[in-house]
């Protein structure tokens, strides 16, 4: 019993000191020994649990968009608690620094809470950048400023230079709409494609030609010759501007040579030169345009596969080039580096090119030829080679020629087109493979407006701007969504309001009314082989 009160009177006398503690504690001295050491620690003791009761707050403000994690989450934190306070922005925002009882950069900012604390999180907008990259013409942006924040709303307008036309948006806009409406969500890089309003094409071995409104000649495809004239000998699936080329009037292709006139009359030629087709004097390949030599007042030119054609404003016809076959038409088989004046030719209207033969229609709608005859491409009922002209038989009133490899067209004024020579794919149209001599008519045809001719496919477009093919279809060329070789037309698939047509080596071209160039056929590159059996539009012009 006497223990027990004892301990009761031990805790009833340090509750005494605790109570007093707090209004002594900072005045009295309680002097040295033992028992004043004691009564010291007693206090110092007192003192710190009297902290471990204590509660603090933290109110958060925020300035901007965002907002602030206490971790832990707690109403009231217990003294020296290990606090963080995370500053999360809203979309487009950015956290600055903190104000109030926190004043750092750092984000979280962590610390031991020893009182009751106002914090301010200041959040402020991100600034973007908005980048345009166009060639061929320029962007008008509105509104426009230095930066945008989150959201901004932003119209894009594009605007062509003389000769070009808008083509599409890529990268941040995607489609063909202009103006076009743009949000800002971040740092935007917006690129704009425009393209030459295209006027004519033409059609090689396996590379193309086109020639825009403003005078400059492009080009793609094949290029192991130079063929494409961009001063490289990489195949390019895009079209590249032919260098140091423009004032260009019409141009031509072949098997791997290039042409262009200009409209002071000259000629410029590039590409494959081994049988000095380029007519430079050489026998050098080229892969940029040079002049050739000796020849103005030309209005018109065609390429063979290793020979070269021009028709000049009095109404002759000049060529240069591979020989063998008698295909220049001076009456010798002798290769020539410069033009040469074909024999007894005149008043001539319109000239064509096949491989190793000539065309030309004279002004009284006659057709004449010379060059290879193996396959009766002459159409002069013989299977024997001229050197100089002779006239195709029973053939009148023709406006226009084409010539493939062995096989030439005619199209009459009537709107018919007849065919004659190589036949074994169905290239002269008549519903058989037999070769003829002699011209023949390509059957349910008519209301025609212009003819091409490949290695062993023809194209004709009518008036209303469908186009038609016929003949070999190996590589889809023929556009009719097969590889199955035709005897007679047959219309290709989805294309309308075509105002030019040409046949190559295994593809085919169109120029829409639009200025647009679609392509079906063959696409080959080291080997890669790529098949569109039906149109597609050509794109993505390289302005370099």
């Amino acid at each position: 019993m006497v223990k027990k009160y004892t301990l009761y009177f031990l805790l009833a006398f340090i509750c005494m000191i605790l109570i007093t503690s707090s209004v002594f504690a900072s005045r009295v001295n309680f002097g040295s020994g033992a028992v004043g050491a004691f009564i010291e620690s007693v206090l110092d003791l007192t003192e710190e649990n009297s902290h471990n009761f204590e509660r603090h707050t933290i109110t958060i403000d925020v300035i901007g968009q965002g907002e602030v994690i206490k971790i832990p989450n707690l109403q009231n934190y217990p003294h020296k608690k290990l606090i963080k306070l995370q500053a999360v922005p809203v979309a487009g925002w950015k956290f600055s620094h903190w104000e109030g009882d926190i004043q750092e950069n750092n984000n979280p900012a962590s610390f031991l809470i020893t009182e009751n604390l106002k914090v301010t999180a200041v959040f402020t907008q991100q600034e973007y950048s908005l980048s345009i990259t166009s060639t061929g013409g320029f962007v008008t942006i509105n509104p426009e400023k230095e930066s945008y924040h989150y959201g901004d709303e932003v119209t894009l307008t594009a605007t062509a230079e003389p000769g070009w036309v808008f083509d599409h948006w890529g990268v941040a806009i995607i489609g063909e709409k202009n103006p076009a409406s743009l949000t800002i969500y971040g740092d935007t890089s917006v690129t704009v494609f425009f393209r030459p309003n295209f006027i004519a094409i033409d059609a090689g071995r396996d590379y193309s030609l086109a020639l825009g409104e403003d005078g400059t000649v492009w080009a793609w495809g094949n290029n192991f010759h130079g063929q494409l004239g961009d001063g490289s000998n990489i195949y390019r699936s895009n079209p590249v501007n032919v260098s140091n080329l423009n004032n260009v009037v019409p141009i031509a292709t072949s098997g791997y040579h290039s042409f262009a006139i200009k409209n002071d009359g000259t000629v410029w030629a590039w590409g494959h030169n081994y049988y000095r087709q380029l007519g430079d004097g050489t026998n050098i390949d080229r892969s940029t345009p040079v002049n050739v030599s000796n020849l103005n007042n030309v209005v018109a030119i065609a390429g063979g596969w290793s020979h070269s054609l021009v028709l000049k404003e009095d109404g002759t016809v000049w060529a240069w080039g591979y020989n063998r076959y008698g295909q220049l038409g001076d009456g010798t088989d002798i290769n020539m580096s410069t033009p040469v004046n074909a024999i007894n030719l005149n008043n001539v209207a319109a000239i064509a090119a096949g491989s190793y033969h000539s065309l030309a229609v004279k002004e009284d709608g006659t057709v004449w030829a010379w060059g290879h005859n193996d396959s009766g491409q002459l159409g002069d009922g013989t299977g024997r080679s001229k050197s100089t002209p002779v006239k195709v038989s029973n053939l009148n009133d023709v406006v226009a020629i084409a010539g493939g490899w062995s096989h030439s067209l005619a199209l009459k004024d009537d709107g018919t087109v007849w065919a004659w020579g190589y036949n074994r794919y169905g290239q002269l149209g008549d519903g058989t493979n037999i070769t003829s001599t002699t011209p023949v008519n390509a059957i349910n045809l008519n209301n025609v407006a212009a003819i091409a001719a490949g290695v062993y496919h023809s194209l004709a477009l009518k008036e209303d701007g469908t186009v038609w093919a016929w003949g070999y279809n190996d590589s889809g060329q023929l556009g009719d969504g097969t590889s199955i070789a035709k005897q007679t037309p047959v219309q290709i698939s989805n294309l309308n309001n075509v105002v030019a047509i040409a046949a190559g080596g295994h593809h085919s071209l169109a120029l829409k009314e639009d200025g647009t160039v679609w392509a079906w056929g063959y696409i080959g590159q080291r080997g890669t082989v790529i098949i569109r059996p039906t149109p597609e539009r050509v794109s993505n012009f390289n302005v370099e």
